[in-house]
């Protein structure tokens, strides 16, 4: 008899517990329909912010489709093409329940979770909560008080970094060494340069968010780089704050393939930035590609959004300052110090105790500069005199002078003109008569254009394109492309000596090789560079390169060439600039072993008004033509 009651107990246990599961399957797919059919009369999958949370991105040709290309992060299998089967896939893993509740879509999905809760929750049904470990521990962990977005300068030895970096900073308290940075990177599988330059242009690497200590980002560029760090810190409230932090943790591991032009870190930043509030939409400025400083200039111009504005200077930049607080006679004891690796007690024998110490600040920034020191790094070349100096310091009990770390105002990124440019240029030439030319330079600054917002001694051009027409023959013909144009001249100062370079990978109607007078044009394809050195005197700087290259014009017309690039730059203030160039080559025809020499010159005078329009006059000769030109060009720049 008792086993009898134990069995109907048992199977009324049973009965009563489908009963419940199914009443709660009931009342889930009831609450389930009822989010599903609210949304579908809110039109929520249409909201802006949907598509931006999805990370959406409009395309030239072609609908808009998600850029994240982790399978895991799109619920529906057409989650990456249809926002309206991914917003009810979504409301649909809400109520699923999983064994671990840091699988639930509450707890990978958590900035989706937010808003989808805020625009659909009512008094009669609300989306359900679940307890998150994992995200909780992440979010105590970021902290968000503040977001800071911070470019890190043009750095023309890294291909990936050439046209600046941008990164955000999570900040958490009131010092930068427990803040954390968020950087978006491609994973690169290779170290040469120019498969990285390919890979990157055709999105062959897979790209991840990395969070990591900010300090070790301060490290990496400020010192190990020589970087300058420009520092915005956004005016955003607690609740974006907030909103940002969970949108980088749903994001977390999925990849993104990493784009060299428009899928790179300032994109990636860009639409992260997006998802935090409605009103922005950062990202659709751009369209065919993103270069970092592009974007510090989109954020700064939004009402409000710019907060304040700190300068981390370069490992360079602080030398230099050191440097030039020395005396000439305290400069010749630093270099003899360097050369000779004397002994550091004669110091004393030849400067005073304040003197001392300033040569010694300037030995320790040297030093860390010459030897691209980062974080617990050691001296290698200048291990014992580091140590030296080091311990020669901490002896004397003398203050260092502290270094302003105001920003260079004519060298903030956000005051430059935007990278891409067209123009048109009208001339007249010696040989066609009238002319008109179209240029389109898509990135990003010329040593003839005004510095503003751009370093001084360097020159970034990619995929630049000049068309001709002749206005009385109503011809239209290719001028040039260039392919790659960088230029870096960085000014000589002792005691570092940096070189000067330059390489250059084109097309040009040159008529290189030609003694004729002839006008038709015939484009010449060359690659060629070289290295020298700069020189800098206040606002004039003067520099010169030898050159050796390769150029080929037909079957019959091709060899390699030598000669020299002479460069003066003149700066009577930031939004001018004349500049003039001479290009002597001397080229060897390889099949009939025959020389032909070459000379170009080229002279303007530009301005940048209206913080986007440059003018220009200019006149340029080239001797294989006889051909002499003199015009006026006006440039429009745009993101």
């Amino acid at each position: 008899m008792l086993i009898y009651i134990k069995f109907l107990i048992y199977l009324f246990a049973i009965l009563f517990s489908s009963y419940l599961f199914a009443q709660e399957e009931y009342a889930a797919t009831e609450m389930q329909n009822y989010f599903i059919q609210k949304s579908r009369n809110l039109q929520i999958a249409k909201h802006p912010l949907w598509s931006r949370l999805l990370f959406y991105q409009k395309k030239i040709l072609g609908d808009s489709k998600g850029i994240i290309d982790s399978k895991n992060f799109y619920v529906s299998p057409n989650g990456k093409t249809d926002l309206t089967q991914e917003l009810e896939a979504t409301l649909r893993a809400f109520f699923k329940n999983e064994p671990d509740p840091n699988y639930s879509a509450q707890c990978l999905f958590p900035r989706r979770t937010k808003w989808l809760k805020e625009m659909l929750d009512d008094k009669n049904f609300q989306i359900p909560t679940k307890q998150c470990p994992e995200l909780e521990k992440w979010i105590s962990m970021l902290n968000p008080k503040g977001v800071v977005l911070v470019f890190s300068s043009f750095y023309l030895n890294n291909p990936s970094s050439m046209f600046g970096h941008t990164f955000l900073r999570i900040r958490n308290s009131n010092s930068a060494l427990t803040d954390y940075g968020i950087n978006f990177a491609a994973v690169p599988d290779t170290d040469n340069a120019l498969m990285y330059s390919l890979k990157g242009l055709f999105g062959f690497f897979e790209g991840y968010l990395s969070i990591l200590p900010y300090s070790f980002k301060i490290q990496e560029y400020n010192n190990s780089e020589s970087r300058d760090i420009w520092e915005y810190e956004l005016n955003f409230n607690q609740e974006q704050n907030l909103n940002l932090a969970l949108s980088i943790l749903e994001v977390g591991n999925h990849n993104i393939d990493y784009y060299y032009f428009d899928e790179n870190c300032s994109f990636i930043l860009l639409a992260l930035l997006d998802t935090i509030d409605e009103n922005f939409k950062f990202s659709d400025k751009f369209t065919l590609w993103v270069n970092p400083a592009d974007t510090i200039r989109v954020i700064s111009s939004h009402p409000n959004m710019i907060k304040s504005i700190n300068f981390r200077p370069s490992a360079e930049k602080r030398f230099r300052y050191r440097y030039q607080l020395l005396t000439p006679h305290e400069k010749q004891v630093l270099q003899s110090i360097l050369k000779q690796k004397q002994q550091l007690t004669l110091l004393t024998e030849r400067l005073p105790p304040q003197s001392i110490a300033k040569v010694l600040d300037g030995l320790l920034e040297y030093i860390d500069y010459e030897e691209k020191l980062a974080g617990t790094e050691t001296a290698k070349k200048y291990s014992q005199l580091r140590d030296d100096v080091l311990n020669y310091r901490a002896s004397l009990r003398i203050i260092s002078d502290v270094m302003p770390n105001e920003a260079p105002p004519f060298e903030r990124p956000d005051q430059g003109a935007a990278g891409t440019s067209i123009g048109l240029e009208s001339y007249y030439s010696t040989h066609r008569q009238a002319e008109l030319q179209f240029e389109f330079i898509p990135v990003l600054h010329t040593l003839d254009s005004p510095s503003l917002g751009y370093p001084k001694d360097a020159h970034l051009e990619l995929l630049s394109t000049a068309l001709r027409y002749n206005i009385n023959d109503h011809a239209l013909s290719l001028s040039k492309i260039h392919l790659v144009n960088l230029v870096s001249i960085p000014p000589l100062y002792p005691p570092s000596y940096p070189i000067a370079w330059n390489l250059n990978i084109g097309a040009e109607d040159l008529n290189a090789f030609k003694n004729s007078n002839q006008s038709s044009a015939e484009l010449v394809y060359f690659a060629k560079g070289g290295a020298g050195m700069s020189l800098q005197f206040q606002w004039l700087q003067f520099y010169v390169l030898p050159q050796i290259g390769f150029a080929y014009q037909s079957k019959k017309n091709y060899g390699i060439a030598t000669g020299g690039l002479l460069g003066f730059i003149v700066r009577p203030a930031e939004t001018w600039v004349v500049f003039t160039e001479i290009n002597w080559m001397s080229h060897l025809n390889i099949l009939n072993s025959s020389w032909n020499e070459n000379f170009l010159a080229d002279m303007s005078l530009s301005k940048l008004t209206f913080d986007n329009l440059k003018m220009t006059i200019f006149a340029r000769y080239n001797s294989a033509t006889t051909d002499l030109k003199f015009g006026f060009g006006v440039f429009f720049h745009f993101f």
